[in-house]
């Protein structure tokens, strides 16, 4: 922050202000990672993070550098919509087709409903982004940690609840899901044998494993690089829990990123390799059906899980290279499709859009200096572009964001004051 944005608001003093953007960000920070609850059930998207967002405009009001990073974001998505629309609008042929789409009930291109839809998602995310790369200060991640805890204790408490009860515990948990026809609070409890134990895929606040993995990963990296050990801990247990591929390779690459990044081996990273060395030993020799069905079937597209994240991918990539020139340059329109996050950008913002999407979420590992903190959010980066690249498809989770806000924070505010 700019030492004049204080001077253009008199009548609160520099301590004051500090101590309000505090307040409102650890409330904030701890319903970031909450997304099964909503403030209106009835209204998709009002989760508590998102209903905080507005609030920034406090800010971003006196702030110059919030300014220009709006002025910024809305060109973007005016220079995307306009140039897409002009390719879709040139070429009345295009139609959606077997297109993994976020909604497909129709085949038309031009103006679908979900540009809206997902523009008003962005909005809250982008507003966590602005407010972060504008205020944060290091001693604010006492507040994300408490996030951690909260996501992590939840989770972990839903999944004794379902081994004591057989039932999922909804208690923060009253957005629904659709799945296979069916709504269910909070989503689907997935289960899953160990020998005569019945148990559920841990996937607290989010609708899937797969999901809570995305979400708690940047919280697991923070912690290890800033020492938080029982924090991370509990989510590393979580983790474990979900039985999820992705998670466990998440879980490797968040381990192996930190040590590139330290350049040095400590007691408590040797302990991690065993121990993560040695539960996947106990897997593969105590329920092999288990450990096949997560890597080696998930691998090589026998079971349904692989089998349908691999024919979306392969038809995703033959569908691009069927379009039209334009569309390939600036794709078939925001918030259309519904693949992970890169192939996401690139069918619909096309190959311009996701060199700029590229470069948004990679220039900070290249500029950001080795602190314990900016290891953390570099893993965090790194873990989070595995998840874009191979399954996740939600570019709209708060958690992506605030892990861009104080990598950009820290990435240009070398000026800030050490009083926060």
């Amino acid at each position: 922050m700019s030492a004049n944005t204080f001077e253009r608001r008199p009548f609160v003093s520099h301590r004051e202000e500090l101590s309000l953007a505090e307040v409102f960000f650890a409330a904030w920070a701890l319903v970031i990672p909450m997304s099964s609850f909503l403030v209106v059930p009835a209204i998709q998207g009002t989760t508590p993070a998102a209903v905080l967002s507005p609030m920034v405009a406090i800010w971003a009001i006196s702030s110059r550098r919030a300014w220009s990073t709006l002025i910024v974001a809305v060109f973007f998505w005016t220079f995307f919509l306009i140039f897409s629309q002009i390719g879709i609008g040139a070429n009345s042929g295009i139609l959606l087709h077997n297109l993994r789409a976020i909604d497909p009930t129709t085949q038309e291109m031009g103006y679908r409903t979900s540009l809206f839809t997902q523009t008003a998602y962005l909005i809250p995310c982008l507003a966590l982004f602005i407010f972060l790369q504008d205020q944060f200060c290091d001693s604010w991640l006492k507040y994300i940690a408490a996030g951690g805890w909260l996501l992590a204790v939840y989770a972990i408490i839903e999944w004794i609840y379902f081994i004591l009860y057989q039932e999922p515990f909804t208690f923060l948990a009253n957005r629904t899901y659709e799945y296979r026809g069916e709504e269910y609070a909070g989503s689907v409890a997935q289960q899953i044998s160990l020998g005569p134990l019945a148990a559920m895929r841990l996937k607290g606040f989010t609708r899937e494993p797969g999901f809570y993995a995305a979400t708690a990963l940047p919280y697991l990296a923070i912690a290890l690089s800033t020492g938080r050990w029982k924090l991370y801990f509990v989510l590393a247990v979580s983790l474990l829990l979900t039985f999820s591929t992705t998670a466990y390779l998440g879980f490797v690459i968040v381990s192996v990123t930190t040590l590139f990044y330290r350049k040095h081996l400590l007691v408590v990273d040797f302990m991690i390799f065993t121990f993560a060395t040695l539960l996947g030993l106990f897997v593969a020799i105590s329920y092999p059906d288990v450990f096949a069905g997560m890597f080696a079937e998930k691998f090589i597209g026998e079971n349904i899980s692989g089998n349908t994240r691999i024919g979306y991918m392969q038809y995703a990539y033959s569908y691009f290279w069927d379009l039209p020139l334009m569309c390939k340059l600036f794709g078939v329109g925001f918030g259309t499709t519904y693949l992970p996050s890169f192939s996401r950008v690139l069918l619909d913002m096309g190959l311009v859009g996701l060199l700029l999407f590229a470069l948004f979420v990679f220039y900070p590992l290249r500029i950001l200096s080795s602190t314990a903190l900016n290891v953390g959010i570099k893993t965090a980066l790194v873990a989070l572009a595995f998840f874009w690249a191979v399954s996740f498809p939600e570019l709209f989770f708060p958690t992506n964001w605030l892990v861009l806000g104080i990598a950009y924070h820290q990435m240009h505010d070398t000026q800030r004051l050490t009083a926060c």
